[in-house]
């Protein structure tokens, strides 16, 4: 009798486990979930923000959420502190599907990855002009397979580049990194040659204080490069010792690029009255070869509109030219932290 009462409950407490793991979605769907409860990084598909069939990594120290059906990471927490997340969403469309979007683009938010060079779009995607982005980058939809601690996000075939997107998503077991390799699959049988880069944007909160190092060998004279008109004398940019400061403190649109060897920036936000979270970036090392943009590695997009407002921190992989089932990659760690809060963002 004890034996089947033990047995009941083992059961009963599996039963539980699953149906937290895997709300309603298919069965490759459960499938990855049902395989996170055997690792100290569990995969749970959950309902975030309006979005369902949404998955969260997390080790209890760190939560990330991404979202498939849109293509991008939503969402970068220390568990159970909203406020630690750097990621900017816009309101508007919060909850809702690539279907919404009209015949050029959908702004979500969030983190996604794009081809490189922009100048190239047009001949790709048969426009007359540098924008929208392809929707199948864009969006996907993505499918997704289980890794150890964390995800795989396979995107479709794009017709116009004759590549396809895998990202690999995952986390450390303990602490609150996160591991990004993505990269540009080209189809077996494209006999096109053209060269591209992998291109990854995370748009984050405006109130944001962004510190990059500058290279003491940089080929620009301000160890930067204004990107658009006016922003060597934009107020949001500042040049510190061998430090890029950036701070959103107006409406104005503005990029810089930056050649940094380091492949590294941080971004300050509060999280509370008295702490800030640093989100960090680290890109694989820049390495040699031609990179978009007059050579940047590293950009800063300044959204000026009071009522879309945020930062867009940008990568960019080296140029090449991948043959039939070649790729082309690019490497990311991230990493969130609170520390006590600074008196001011001096400027």
């Amino acid at each position: 009798m004890m034996t089947l009462r033990r047995t009941a409950l083992r059961l009963a407490s599996i039963a539980t486990t699953f149906s937290v793991l895997c709300a309603p979605a298919n069965a490759a769907h459960r499938g990855a979930a049902a395989a996170a409860s055997r690792s100290l990084v569990r995969v749970e598909l959950i309902s975030f923000r309006g979005w369902s069939d949404v998955y969260r990594i997390t080790n209890g120290t760190a939560d990330l959420i991404v979202a498939p059906g849109i293509g991008r990471i939503l969402d970068y927490r220390l568990t159970g502190q909203p406020a630690t997340n750097p990621l900017w969403i816009n309101p508007a469309l919060a909850g809702q599907s690539a279907a919404v979007m009209p015949g050029d683009w959908a702004n979500f938010g969030g983190e996604k990855i794009w081809p490189s060079p922009q100048s190239d779009w047009p001949g790709h995607q048969h426009q007359s002009g540098e924008w929208p982005p392809d929707r199948q980058f864009e969006c996907g939809p993505y499918s997704v397979s289980r890794l150890p601690n964390g995800i795989r996000l396979t995107g479709p075939w794009v017709k116009n580049y004759g590549l396809r997107v895998v990202r690999d998503i995952t986390m450390d077991p303990r602490g609150a990194s996160v591991h990004l390799s993505q990269r540009f699959i080209k189809s077996a049988g494209a006999a096109d040659t053209y060269r591209i880069g992998v291109w990854s944007i995370a748009q984050t909160r405006p109130d944001a204080f962004v510190t990059i190092p500058l290279s003491p060998n940089s080929r620009f004279p301000k160890g930067y490069i204004a990107l658009t008109p006016g922003a060597h004398g934009d107020p949001n940019w500042r040049v510190a010792g061998r430090t890029l400061q950036i701070h959103h403190v107006n409406h104005v649109d503005n990029k810089l690029g930056v050649d940094n060897p380091a492949n590294r920036l941080s971004a300050r936000y509060p999280s509370s009255p008295s702490r800030d979270t640093v989100f960090t970036i680290q890109f694989g090392s820049r390495t040699q070869g031609a990179y978009p943009d007059h050579g940047s590695s590293i950009e800063v997009y300044n959204r000026g509109d009071p009522a879309v407002a945020y930062l867009e921190l940008e990568a960019l992989s080296p140029l090449s030219a991948p043959g039939p089932g070649q790729s082309v990659d690019q490497e990311a760690t991230w990493r969130l932290q609170t520390t006590a809060r600074r008196r001011a963002h001096s400027r």
